[in-house]
């Protein structure tokens, strides 16, 4: 999910072509076409998927899918960039395991997959200390107290 959101999200508006006028329609058309299948697996394996401690997280991730697919193209930047948001901050808070991941994927896409993730959570880190910079220095500085 996260990669496949990547490669459609960071396509080049230029390699989508003059066949299609609306590039967030065609990306949006792109992700109908990939194929996700965690949710067909966990909502037909229900005795499976209540064991499993990461079952939230996961229909957290499906539920963003979901408005990924059924909200107008318009809101895709929003909801897209939302998805891979919620994993990564699931992977750093270890709700979503790095070991499980790796048994999953295997080393050589789990690396990406998590080197991909550790970057998410440092841009989201600098832009909470760039954003919490920015307001302590529009604070008006309080004089001595008389």
């Amino acid at each position: 999910m996260f990669f496949a959101i990547d490669l459609i999200m960071n396509t080049e508006e230029s390699t989508i072509g003059a066949g299609h006028q609306d590039p967030l329609l065609w990306r949006q058309e792109q992700f109908r076409l990939f194929p996700f299948l965690g949710e067909e697996f966990y909502s037909d394996n229900p005795a499976i998927y209540i064991q499993l401690t990461e079952r939230f997280a996961v229909k957290t991730l499906y539920r963003k899918l979901q408005y990924v697919f059924e909200q107008p193209p318009t809101s895709l930047p929003f909801n897209a960039r939302s998805l891979p948001g919620t994993f990564a901050h699931y992977v750093e808070n270890d709700v979503l395991k790095r070991k499980y991941i790796e048994k999953y994927l295997g080393k050589e896409k789990a690396l990406a997959l998590l080197h991909k993730v550790d970057e998410w959570n440092r841009q989201r880190e600098c832009d909470v200390q760039c954003l919490m910079e920015k307001v302590n220095s529009e604070k008006p500085q309080q004089g001595p107290a008389a």
